[in-house]
């Protein structure tokens, strides 16, 4: 059987045709006395037209849910009444109908629609509206189901929000509870109208009250307040009201319980005011502040027992300062005049060495007085011209003689492309090279400490004349080394390695952390690696300006040029440092090792000069010499002695008799340029001494770097000078450096002999000391200015050396300052100053 329509059913009952029947019915089945399906709606075939129903049993694809039947034609036809729900098996849909017994076809007739809850459902169906027949209510149904479920959708969304909110609600209130009781603020709400006040609990518990002990009135608290506070109090809150302040703040006192005074910080807002502005409602907290008032208390006593502290170590240090700087004084002061004098060169090497360590004693005095500048970050730099080579020589030869009596060689090395002539402030760069080079032998027992200097740069003559140039220093030793765990300790200010090392070294731990902050000064930095039992290196950087005097080209002697020369050196680095060095003279270099290398070298190669270094072992031999002499192209091989013993010992031995001239270790560039020019150019030989063991030197330092007085200076600027003096060495030194430039000074020995002094002479020039007995300096010129119609030129002469030590002789009267040491250029300067003024 298909399922075309049964035509009798349409013409007996209805006179309708397939098309108008399957309008009206789309979910029907037919069903034959066998209990088989012969005929359904389209609406079913199309939902489950992949399954072969027709002709099929009924229970094979759909299950009777109600009524409770067996599942016969007989059954049914005694339930036709009843409401049949059929369950599909292959998709989840479930037919509700009735079924009508057809007598004249001997079939049911199952009409039937959907059984549908949501509408939804019709989605997952695959059905829709239009699937109903019009006269079905179910249409209508499902109209109304959606409208249900939408508004029941709305409401519940509209409860799960409200029951949110409610949630969130009362979440806010646990948590402002909690915030409340956590910053423990007691809370006050003030209607101004009335002048009632709300207050929270904690309100009550910082000053000790219950809540019914208090009155709820802004009076109840205006008696409470301390009357020193009530006056400023008001004006804040009166601020506030009148608009002037975002909000209204007060530190206040207020009377608790007891009767005791604690300290609350009252803070407001006023949060609404009526149509004409006037103030309606201000709510505010009070906070306890008495333990933060406290402890500012004691940071104020604290702060002005520190400033004390401060003041008496400023004041100590200029006492010491002021001491130390007068035998200072002396000391420096007859230097500079023995300098003056007629001096051998040896002597004349002893006496600069001598006024260098007084100069580092002497800046030693100033680095204590700037260290709390340093610290403070307010340490000027100064910034002048300088000969990198000759700061870095000046350091060495500070430290040659604690080298030597250990053993240990003192090198530097400039790398290639590294400018020599730089403007800075070479007093701060020799301190810093000083201090590692200090420490360097202080951890050192044996070996050698190389300074390296060169630049991440090269710089040429082309670009600008005024280029940065950033330095790196290195200063490697063969130390004890530094344990990894103590690295982070150098660097701390009055901070060693461990305790130990300042009983066995000594030292105050202040030289890393001083020479740490000037590289940070000067734009640099400073690091070390070390490896313990090794030795370390020390690290910094610096970024100084290039002088353009670095930009000419160095000038090779041509008595130098490819002159073959012999360097015996035992120590390797000192070798290789000495050999580079001599390269850039133009000299054509064999370095050896030992004596039986040099020997070597001798016998296979004719030289000019040798240079020995007789501190190695290997070379200090009298036989060496004998031998070299014994090799007939050698005999009269020009030999150079290289030692840090002194030369005056040296000669008194039998090794010196073959030497021609003598090198100083450390070696400077100046001494070795010269020494070879002078071999070169056969100024100086063997026969040129005035006896057999007389070793020629020539001096380290530059003649240029000497002063030179101008005798006529007194001539040219005719002054009448008293000098105002009651040390005996300092009248001396003083009286001898004004004799240099033609002057001769009246002397005084304090102050009060001073003002008498000018009373009964006219003077041009005061040079004025400041702490004398009986009158100072300060109280002579306030008399001298006071008293006298025509004034002199005033210069103090002062060992304080503080910036407010010179503001106070200014404000005292006096026109200039000079510290001590006093220096032959100070005083030439000061007396040219006077010309302009």
């Amino acid at each position: 059987m298909t399922n075309e329509p049964i035509t009798e059913l349409g013409q007996l009952k209805f006179s309708l045709n397939f098309d108008q029947f399957a309008s009206l019915f789309p979910f029907h089945l037919m069903i034959n006395r066998e209990m088989k399906v012969i005929q359904m709606g389209q609406v079913i075939q199309r939902l489950l037209e992949s399954i072969d129903i027709l002709n099929a049993p009924l229970e094979l694809h759909f299950q009777i849910n109600r009524p409770k039947c067996s599942t016969s034609f007989e059954a049914i036809l005694e339930q036709t009444r009843s409401l049949f729900l059929l369950q599909c098996h292959h998709q989840d849909i479930q037919l509700k109908g009735q079924m009508i017994y057809l007598e004249a076809l001997d079939t049911l007739l199952f009409l039937a629609s959907p059984w549908i809850t949501d509408i939804s459902d019709l989605k997952k169906l695959g059905l829709n509206i239009n699937d109903f027949p019009l006269h079905d209510s179910i249409s209508d149904y499902l109209f109304l189901l959606q409208a249900k479920n939408a508004s029941l959708a709305d409401a519940k969304k509209l409860n799960t929000k409200l029951t949110t909110q409610r949630g969130e609600l009362r979440k806010s209130e646990e948590q402002l509870k909690l915030a409340l009781d956590a910053v423990e603020e007691g809370l006050w709400d003030w209607n101004l109208q009335t002048g009632d006040v709300y207050r929270s609990k904690h309100y009550f518990s910082i000053l000790d009250y219950e809540p019914d002990e208090l009155e709820n009135n802004i009076q109840a608290r205006n008696s409470l307040i301390h009357p020193d506070d009530r006056y400023s109090m008001q004006q804040r809150l009166i601020a506030h009201l009148k608009g002037k302040t975002p909000v209204y703040e007060a530190e206040i006192r207020l009377r608790t319980k007891s009767g005791k005074w604690k300290w609350i910080l009252d803070r407001g807002k006023l949060v609404s005011r009526d149509r004409k502005g006037k103030p309606l409602r201000m709510v505010g907290t009070h906070l306890d502040i008495s333990d933060r008032k406290q402890a500012e208390e004691v940071l104020k006593i604290a702060k002005q027992a520190a400033e004390a502290a401060n003041f008496a170590k400023s004041d100590f240090l200029a006492v010491m300062s002021h001491e130390i700087r007068t035998p200072m004084n002396g000391i420096i002061g007859m230097t500079n005049l023995l300098l003056d004098t007629s001096l051998k060169p040896e002597q004349l090497d002893y006496v600069e060495t001598i006024r260098n360590s007084g100069d580092t004693l002497l800046t030693i005095i100033n680095d204590i007085l700037d260290f709390s500048k340093i610290e403070s970050g307010k340490l000027e730099l100064e910034k002048h011209p300088f000969d990198l080579r000759v700061c870095v020589e000046e350091a060495l030869d500070l430290l040659a003689s604690q080298a030597t009596a250990k053993g240990i060689e003192l090198i530097y090395k400039l790398e290639s492309h590294t400018p020599t002539q730089i403007i800075g402030d070479i007093t701060r760069l020799r301190q810093i090279i000083l201090n590692l080079v200090s420490n360097a032998v202080k951890f050192t027992t044996d070996g050698e400490i190389l300074v390296t200097i060169s630049t991440q740069q090269q710089i040429s003559p082309e670009e600008n004349s005024q280029h940065d140039c950033e330095l790196q220093f290195a200063i490697s030793d063969t130390g004890v080394g530094i344990p990894r765990d103590r690295l982070d300790r150098l660097f701390q200010a009055f901070s060693q390695v461990d305790v130990s090392t300042t009983r066995r070294y000594g030292g105050t731990g202040l030289g890393l952390a001083i020479g740490k902050r000037l590289s940070e000064i000067m734009g640099g930095r400073m690091w070390v690696e070390s490896e313990e039992g090794k030795g370390s290196t020390f690290y910094f950087t610096a970024i100084l300006q290039v002088h353009p005097a670095s930009f000419n080209i160095s000038h090779i002697e041509p008595e130098l040029t490819n002159k073959k020369l012999l360097l015996a050196v035992g120590n390797a680095k000192l070798r290789n440092c000495l050999t580079w060095q001599l390269q850039n003279m133009g000299l054509d270099v064999k370095s050896s090792e030992s004596s039986n290398m040099t020997l070597h070298y001798m016998q296979e190669n004719s030289f000019q000069i040798a240079i020995i270094d007789i501190d190695s072992p290997d070379f200090h031999h009298i036989n060496l010499t004998e031998k070299i002499r014994a090799i007939p192209n050698q005999r009269d091989l020009t030999l150079i002695m290289l030692s840090s013993q002194g030369k005056q010992n040296l000669e008194h031995q039998p090794i010196a008799t073959e030497f021609t001239a003598f090198l100083q270790k450390p070696l400077r560039h100046y001494q070795l340029h010269n020494t070879l020019l002078q071999v070169a150019r056969g100024i100086w030989s063997k026969q040129s001494g005035n006896c057999s063991t007389k070793i020629l030197s020539y001096s380290r330092t530059e003649p240029q770097n000497l002063p030179v007085h101008d005798h006529k200076f007194a001539e040219k600027l005719p002054l009448k000078i008293l000098l105002v003096e009651d040390g005996l060495v300092n009248q001396k030194i003083a009286l001898k450096l004004l004799e240099k430039l033609g002057y001769q000074a009246d002397v005084a020995n304090n102050g009060l002999e001073a003002v008498k002094a000018t009373q009964k002479q006219l003077y041009d020039v005061v040079f004025m000391d400041v702490q004398m007995p009986e009158m100072d300096g300060l109280e002579a010129t306030r008399q001298i200015r006071k008293e006298l119609s025509k004034q002199p030129q005033i210069i103090a002469m002062t060992a304080n050396a503080r910036p407010e030590d010179r503001q106070e002789c200014l404000n005292a009267g006096m026109n200039d300052y000079i510290s001590k040491p006093i220096r032959f250029d100070a005083i030439e300067v000061v007396l040219k100053n006077m010309v302009f003024k």
